[in-house]
């Protein structure tokens, strides 16, 4: 058997991997290369600490240092998520299933997994005459309290669990059409859990138009959702949720597993 270390050299080691991972974190979402400086302002961390994680980070790989001495992620980070898509049983169905909902409906199809507040895109396939890039990269983080995955995906959770997501959420204004609102979130995702889907107009992208059903397991918990969305001047919502909803359903219920009914009454 390993050794254990002792308690006090467990903590530092955990706290100094939960630095490591922050200080990749935060070069994550910046779209551009980064200083130590600018780490250390952006982690809280002072300058001496950042160095040494970017330090590892470096030797094991996953980044590298420019000309200018910043910082940026290597390809070896995008292994990382092929990894994991390649690994995750979801991803084989569900681009068969994404495939034949896009030559069926010609809108944007997109898979999203489910992580409490947030939801990451895993799969992304761009509607006719698209060609925008962020359209079609997977990896994007979105909040759910006010996307249609998001949404879709919180109606099959308990009204006290959808409450203690959004607790955890910041629930800022991306849009003027942004509910903001716990109650009034709760309300559509309400409507959400009533019809089987959730549409929202505006609300996460500008000029944008989504309707979304949820896939869950095999206890009826959400794990992903399939969206399609359009352009919002197209489309109003009723007409949107007409067209769209039965395939969105139907390609939805394809990915779940067999699930046992859940008491949304109760957490």
């Amino acid at each position: 058997m390993t050794d254990v270390a002792p308690p006090d050299k467990q903590t530092l080691a955990i706290r100094s991997a939960e630095r490591t991972l922050l200080v990749l974190e935060v070069i994550s979402r910046n779209r551009r290369r980064t200083s130590l400086a600018g780490i250390a302002r952006d982690t809280g961390l002072d300058k001496s600490a950042v160095q040494r994680c970017a330090a590892t980070l470096v030797s094991a790989g996953y980044l590298r240092q420019t000309a200018d001495h910043k910082l940026e992620l290597t390809p070896k980070c995008l292994e990382l998520g092929y990894n994991f898509l390649i690994s995750n049983a979801l991803m084989e169905r569900a681009y068969r299933v994404l495939m034949r909902l896009r030559r069926e409906v010609g809108e944007r199809i997109n898979l999203s997994l489910f992580a409490g507040s947030y939801l990451v895109y895993a799969m992304r396939l761009t509607g006719k005459g698209e060609w925008e890039l962020p359209m079609s990269l997977v990896g994007r983080r979105m909040p759910t309290y006010c996307t249609a995955g998001g949404r879709a995906m919180l109606s099959k959770l308990s009204d006290d669990e959808v409450l203690r997501v959004l607790e955890t959420s910041t629930l800022h204004r991306r849009t003027p059409m942004t509910l903001t609102s716990p109650a009034l979130i709760l309300d559509a995702v309400r409507t959400a859990r009533a019809d089987g889907y959730a549409v929202v107009a505006g609300e996460a992208v500008a000029r944008e138009i989504a309707i979304a059903a949820a896939v869950t397991d095999s206890h009826g918990k959400p794990i992903a959702a399939v969206h399609v969305s359009s352009e919002l001047s197209r489309w109003d919502k009723a007409a949107f949720a007409d067209h769209f909803a039965e395939a969105i359903v139907s390609a939805a219920g394809r990915l779940s597993f067999d699930a046992v009914p859940v008491d949304h009454a109760r957490s």
